[in-house]
C-alpha cells in the first residue's frame, strides 16, 4: 500500500474505510506505520464488508485499494422467531459506487442461489428481506457482488448465520409488563400506607389537643363553681 501512496504523492494521507465509515484504530484494528496497511486481529462477523483505502492530498481523494472481508461465525449472528421478519445487509454499496461496470448482486442460502438482482445497482438495493420466516430459512446467507463485464471480478461482502427459533410463549413475553405493573402496585400501596399513617398521626394529635382543651374547660368551670360558693 505504501508504494501506491508514494506513487500518488509522498505527502498524501491514507485513510481506511469500512462500508463507507472511517475506521478508527482500536483493540482489533490498527494501521501499520511502515506501509499504511490495515491489520485486523481476531476478525469476526462484525468486520464483514468492503474495505477501501483512500489517499487524500489537499482536496483530492483517490481510492487506491478495494477488498472485501466475509467472516463466517460459528454461532448464529441472528435469531428470529418463527413467522417473524428479518433483514440481511449485503454491504455492497461501495463496490457499486467504485466500479461503473454492470454488477450483479447474488444472495446464497446454504450455497444455493436464493435471489439475484441483475437490473438493480448494489447501491439501490443493499438488503434481503424475509417477511415471514420458516424453520427452513435457518442457515448461512452469503452476499456476493459479481462483475458481468470486463475482468468478471467478484466480492463476497457479507456472511450471516441465521437461526429460526420457536415462538416465545405469550406469558414469557408478558413477564416484563407484569413486573412493571407489580412495581407500580407496590409503589401505590406504599404511598397509601404512608398517607394513612400521616392521617392517623394527625388525628391522634388532634384528639389529644381536644382532650387537653376539654380538661382546661372543666377545670375553669370547677374553679368558677368554687368561687360562686
Amino acid at each position: 500500500m505504501q508504494k501506491a501512496i508514494d506513487q500518488q504523492s509522498p505527502n498524501a494521507k491514507a485513510t481506511w474505510v469500512l462500508n463507507g465509515k472511517t475506521i478508527q484504530p482500536d483493540g482489533t484494528k490498527r494501521i501499520l506505520k511502515k506501509n499504511q496497511d490495515l491489520q485486523i486481529s481476531k476478525a469476526a462477523s462484525k468486520d464483514n464488508g468492503v474495505y477501501t483505502c483512500i489517499i487524500t492530498l489537499k482536496k483530492i481523494s483517490i481510492t487506491v485499494s478495494l477488498s472485501s472481508v466475509a467472516v463466517q461465525n460459528s454461532k448464529s449472528d441472528l435469531e428470529v422467531e418463527l413467522g417473524g421478519s428479518f433483514i440481511l445487509f449485503c454491504n455492497g454499496v461501495i463496490v457499486g459506487r467504485t466500479f461503473p461496470t454492470k454488477l450483479t448482486q447474488k444472495w446464497y442460502h446454504n450455497t444455493t442461489l436464493y435471489k439475484e438482482y441483475k437490473k438493480s445497482k448494489p447501491q439501490d438495493i443493499n438488503e434481503l428481506t424475509i417477511k415471514s420466516s420458516k424453520y427452513t430459512d435457518s442457515g448461512i446467507y452469503k452476499c456476493k457482488i459479481d462483475e458481468r463485464e470486463g475482468k468478471a471480478r467478484g466480492w463476497v461482502t457479507n456472511v450471516i448465520t441465521v437461526k429460526v427459533i420457536p415462538p416465545i410463549p405469550l406469558y414469557i413475553k408478558l413477564l416484563p409488563l407484569a413486573a412493571i405493573l407489580l412495581v407500580l402496585l407496590i409503589l401505590i400501596i406504599t404511598i397509601l400506607c404512608l398517607c394513612l399513617r400521616r392521617k392517623e398521626s394527625h388525628n391522634s394529635k388532634s384528639g389529644k389537643s381536644r382532650r387537653k382543651r376539654s380538661r382546661r374547660v372543666i377545670k375553669k368551670k370547677k374553679k368558677k363553681a368554687k368561687i360562686e360558693l
